[in-house]
């Protein structure tokens, strides 16, 4: 009996403290989840990709308040890790990212430039 009540109490550490680090917030677009710096300018091509292809990918900016003739259309996507008993640090504290596209006029893609951060 002693051993299940010893195997029972440890479980029970384990999952708390897994618990804690596991508990995160998500906010804003989440498709921005998969993109980094290394696969940022194969899924967004200099002078090839347009505007629809964006909205196809990842939806609407945040910035243009529905106004898609604006050339420049910013994404954000923070994904904050809270865990309770360890320090935010590394991978324990999450993602922040930015990701800016400027077009030319005629809607197809100039630049594109991600920031990608631990999230504070």
């Amino acid at each position: 009996m002693t051993s299940l009540l010893k195997t029972t109490y440890m479980l029970s550490i384990v999952l708390s403290l897994s618990g804690c680090v596991l508990d995160s917030v998500r906010s804003h677009s989440s498709a921005l989840e998969e993109i980094d710096n290394g696969n940022l300018h194969t899924l967004f091509i200099n002078g090839k990709t347009t505007k629809r292809d964006v909205l196809t990918k990842l939806g609407p900016p945040i910035n243009n308040q529905g106004d898609i003739a604006t050339p420049l259309w910013l994404y954000h996507y923070r994904h904050e890790k809270k865990p309770l008993f360890l320090p935010k640090v590394g991978p324990l504290a999450g993602q922040d990212k930015t990701l800016s596209l400027r077009f030319d006029e005629k809607g197809v893609l100039v630049d594109a430039v991600l920031i990608d951060k631990a999230a504070n």
